[in-house]
């Protein structure tokens, strides 16, 4: 089967722009995670941002990936260094808190 075209990859029916890891929480300037949100307001944020205004103006897809952390734990994945961190650090990653609200800044 020969490689796709780059055409093809790019065409707005089937590509989409996927972003993760977004939270306040995370990338904020109050962030549980200053190393992290530092690296992250050096330019990633802006254009974090930037790509899906412009991915919905050529008709692709754009879907936000975050985590975000229920008040009963459900869900949550106990077994990775990262998350267990964020439990010990604290911070608020409830939906629709500023903490698990997708690209503060």
């Amino acid at each position: 089967m020969p490689q796709p075209s780059l055409a093809d990859l790019l065409d707005p029916l089937i590509a989409a722009v996927v972003t993760e890891e977004c939270p306040g929480g995370a990338v904020a300037l109050d962030s549980t995670l200053p190393a992290v949100a530092t690296e992250a307001q050096r330019g990633a944020i802006r254009n974090v941002a930037r790509s899906p205004a412009a991915a919905r103006a050529a008709g692709v897809t754009v879907a936000h990936c975050s985590v975000n952390r229920r008040h009963d734990g459900r869900g949550s994945n106990p077994n990775a260094r990262s998350f267990d961190a964020g439990r010990t650090i604290g911070g608020n990653r409830t939906p629709g808190k500023p903490g698990g609200r997708y690209c503060p800044n």
